[in-house]
Protein backbone atom coordinates (compact mmCIF):
# COMPACT_ATOMS: atom_id res chain seq x y z
CA UNK A 1 0.00 0.00 0.00
CA UNK A 2 2.84 2.33 0.92
CA UNK A 3 3.73 2.24 -3.03
CA UNK A 4 0.65 3.34 -3.69
CA UNK A 5 1.23 6.68 -2.16
CA UNK A 6 4.43 7.10 -3.42
CA UNK A 7 6.24 4.93 -6.36
CA UNK A 8 9.88 4.57 -4.95
CA UNK A 9 10.73 4.50 -9.00
CA UNK A 10 10.32 8.54 -8.65
CA UNK A 11 13.24 8.92 -5.77
CA UNK A 12 15.74 5.88 -7.67
CA UNK A 13 15.17 6.89 -11.27
CA UNK A 14 13.75 10.55 -11.21
CA UNK A 15 10.25 11.45 -12.80
CA UNK A 16 11.19 11.54 -16.47
CA UNK A 17 12.60 7.65 -16.65
CA UNK A 18 9.66 6.83 -13.77
CA UNK A 19 7.18 8.45 -16.40
CA UNK A 20 9.18 6.03 -19.66
CA UNK A 21 8.80 2.88 -17.50
CA UNK A 22 5.57 3.28 -16.85
CA UNK A 23 4.47 4.00 -20.64
CA UNK A 24 6.35 1.17 -21.35
CA UNK A 25 4.57 -1.35 -19.41
CA UNK A 26 1.68 0.01 -20.30
CA UNK A 27 2.39 -0.34 -23.91
CA UNK A 28 3.05 -3.88 -23.42
CA UNK A 29 0.03 -4.11 -21.00
CA UNK A 30 -2.83 -2.80 -23.50
CA UNK A 31 -1.12 -2.76 -27.14
CA UNK A 32 -0.97 0.86 -27.63
CA UNK A 33 1.88 2.54 -28.84
CA UNK A 34 2.93 5.02 -26.59
CA UNK A 35 5.60 7.49 -27.89
CA UNK A 36 7.85 9.28 -25.27
CA UNK A 37 9.45 12.75 -26.20
CA UNK A 38 10.96 13.49 -22.65
CA UNK A 39 13.23 15.99 -21.54
CA UNK A 40 15.34 13.86 -18.77
CA UNK A 41 17.23 17.21 -17.29
CA UNK A 42 16.35 17.05 -13.73
CA UNK A 43 12.69 18.45 -12.84
CA UNK A 44 13.57 20.89 -10.11
CA UNK A 45 9.88 19.95 -8.82
CA UNK A 46 8.85 19.28 -5.66
CA UNK A 47 8.02 15.74 -4.31
CA UNK A 48 4.63 16.48 -4.42
CA UNK A 49 4.51 17.80 -7.61
CA UNK A 50 6.49 15.02 -9.17
CA UNK A 51 3.65 12.77 -7.89
CA UNK A 52 0.97 14.60 -9.58
CA UNK A 53 2.60 14.52 -12.83
CA UNK A 54 3.27 10.93 -12.04
CA UNK A 55 -0.55 10.50 -11.41
CA UNK A 56 -1.79 12.65 -13.73
CA UNK A 57 -0.02 10.43 -16.47
CA UNK A 58 -1.21 7.45 -15.22
CA UNK A 59 -5.06 8.72 -15.39
CA UNK A 60 -4.84 9.65 -18.55
CA UNK A 61 -3.26 6.36 -20.47
CA UNK A 62 -6.12 4.18 -18.27
CA UNK A 63 -8.18 6.70 -20.04
CA UNK A 64 -7.03 6.13 -23.36
CA UNK A 65 -7.14 2.75 -22.50
CA UNK A 66 -10.47 2.78 -21.13
CA UNK A 67 -12.34 5.18 -23.07
CA UNK A 68 -10.73 6.10 -26.54
CA UNK A 69 -10.29 3.11 -27.73
CA UNK A 70 -6.76 4.66 -29.32
CA UNK A 71 -3.85 3.08 -31.18
CA UNK A 72 -0.87 6.03 -30.63
CA UNK A 73 -0.20 7.93 -27.40
CA UNK A 74 1.86 10.59 -27.09
CA UNK A 75 3.62 12.08 -24.43
CA UNK A 76 5.67 15.07 -23.87
CA UNK A 77 7.55 16.21 -20.49
CA UNK A 78 9.13 19.38 -21.12
CA UNK A 79 10.25 22.61 -19.71
CA UNK A 80 8.02 25.78 -20.23
CA UNK A 81 9.54 29.65 -19.05
CA UNK A 82 7.40 29.19 -16.31
CA UNK A 83 7.77 25.39 -14.89
CA UNK A 84 7.04 21.81 -16.58
CA UNK A 85 4.57 20.13 -18.18
CA UNK A 86 3.60 16.68 -19.37
CA UNK A 87 1.44 16.67 -22.65
CA UNK A 88 -0.73 13.34 -23.31
CA UNK A 89 -2.32 12.82 -26.57
CA UNK A 90 -4.20 10.26 -28.00
CA UNK A 91 -5.56 9.36 -31.18
CA UNK A 92 -8.81 8.25 -30.06
CA UNK A 93 -12.59 8.45 -30.21
CA UNK A 94 -12.58 11.50 -28.30
CA UNK A 95 -15.50 12.47 -26.26
CA UNK A 96 -17.63 15.63 -25.53
CA UNK A 97 -16.43 17.68 -22.56
CA UNK A 98 -19.36 19.22 -21.05
CA UNK A 99 -20.96 16.26 -21.19
CA UNK A 100 -18.54 14.55 -19.66
CA UNK A 101 -18.03 16.91 -16.71
CA UNK A 102 -21.80 16.19 -16.27
CA UNK A 103 -21.34 12.58 -15.47
CA UNK A 104 -21.10 11.83 -11.38
CA UNK A 105 -19.25 8.61 -12.15
CA UNK A 106 -16.83 11.01 -14.38
CA UNK A 107 -13.80 11.23 -11.17
CA UNK A 108 -10.57 10.87 -13.14
CA UNK A 109 -10.80 14.20 -14.71
CA UNK A 110 -12.15 15.42 -11.41
CA UNK A 111 -9.17 13.95 -9.69
CA UNK A 112 -6.51 15.23 -12.03
CA UNK A 113 -7.51 18.69 -12.18
CA UNK A 114 -7.85 18.32 -8.93
CA UNK A 115 -4.12 16.59 -8.30
CA UNK A 116 -2.87 19.97 -10.60
CA UNK A 117 -4.15 22.31 -8.34
CA UNK A 118 -3.33 20.88 -5.09
CA UNK A 119 0.43 21.66 -6.30
CA UNK A 120 -0.13 24.83 -7.92
CA UNK A 121 -0.64 23.92 -11.15
CA UNK A 122 -3.12 23.95 -13.71
CA UNK A 123 -5.03 20.90 -15.95
CA UNK A 124 -6.16 21.58 -19.52
CA UNK A 125 -8.13 18.68 -21.04
CA UNK A 126 -9.14 19.31 -25.30
CA UNK A 127 -10.97 17.04 -26.87
CA UNK A 128 -12.69 16.86 -29.95
CA UNK A 129 -15.35 13.45 -31.02
CA UNK A 130 -13.19 11.91 -33.59
CA UNK A 131 -10.18 13.15 -33.67
CA UNK A 132 -8.82 12.46 -29.73
CA UNK A 133 -7.99 13.75 -26.45
CA UNK A 134 -5.02 16.07 -25.26
CA UNK A 135 -4.50 16.36 -21.49
CA UNK A 136 -1.89 19.08 -20.10
CA UNK A 137 -0.43 19.56 -16.71
CA UNK A 138 1.33 22.24 -16.32
CA UNK A 139 3.18 22.80 -13.13
CA UNK A 140 4.93 25.79 -11.96
CA UNK A 141 8.70 25.50 -10.67
CA UNK A 142 8.79 25.55 -6.77
CA UNK A 143 9.97 28.30 -4.59
CA UNK A 144 13.66 27.49 -3.14
CA UNK A 145 12.12 27.26 0.79
CA UNK A 146 9.25 24.77 -0.75
CA UNK A 147 11.45 22.13 -2.37
CA UNK A 148 11.88 20.45 1.19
Amino acid sequence: MIYDLRPPELSVVGLAEALRNFATEYQARHGLVVACHLDTAEAGLAPMQELAVYRVMQEALQNTHKHAHAGHVELVWQRTPAGRQLHCTDDGVGFDLVKAARQPACVGLLSMRERAELVGGTLQVRSVQGEGTSVTIHVPLPREDARV
